[in-house]
């Protein structure tokens, strides 16, 4: 009967090798804040696919490869690996070139690791870009340039809405 504790211990190592795997960051926050439908306290270890929550404090998700995410109050996001979903709310992406960031049919990439972008998915169910450029550029969202002022960048999509989901994805690089 010694094959019952190996059996045991290799099927412990199988279950932390398989959670190893899907862990792709931390979130924190400074009150609480749910992750998979579970109210959590100051942080919490962020799997590929988990759905982090906001109600009144606002959460931040340091995403493994150096992606930055900060989920205000009244917020929803999905996070993977490579990019989050933005369900509802509002979120700001920094310190993720290469990472992107999606609501509804649009989708927000970072210029460069200096560029930092706020989306948000308004209460008529537009998506709204603004981005702080950095060293002064212009960027574009799709075939529209975005404006400046003093360094920031804005724009609202009206096609990146709830009710537009048979087009094709808007893109912004800020």
């Amino acid at each position: 009967m010694k094959t019952a504790p190996f059996i045991v211990t290799a099927a412990a190592i199988a279950a932390s090798l398989t959670a190893a795997a899907g862990y792709i960051g931390v979130a924190t926050a400074a009150g609480t804040f749910w992750i998979d439908h579970t109210g959590v306290v100051a942080n919490a270890t962020v799997f590929e696919g988990s759905t982090l929550e906001t109600e009144k404090d606002t959460a931040s998700v340091q995403v493994n490869g150096g992606a930055r995410i900060l989920l205000e109050a009244g917020s929803r996001a999905r996070v993977y690996l490579d990019h989050a979903t933005l369900e509802k709310g509002r979120a700001q992406l920094a310190s993720g070139e290469g990472y992107r960031l999606e609501a509804l049919s649009m989708q927000v990439t970072l210029a460069s690791s200096r560029s930092q972008a706020v989306v948000a998915i308004n209460a008529g169910g537009v998506v709204e870009v603004g981005a702080a450029a950095s060293q002064g550029e212009d960027r574009e969202v799709g075939d529209e340039e975005v404006g400046r002022s003093h360094g920031a960048a804005c724009c609202s999509n009206p096609h990146a809405s709830r009710d537009r989901t048979d087009r094709a994805p808007s893109r912004a690089r800020v």
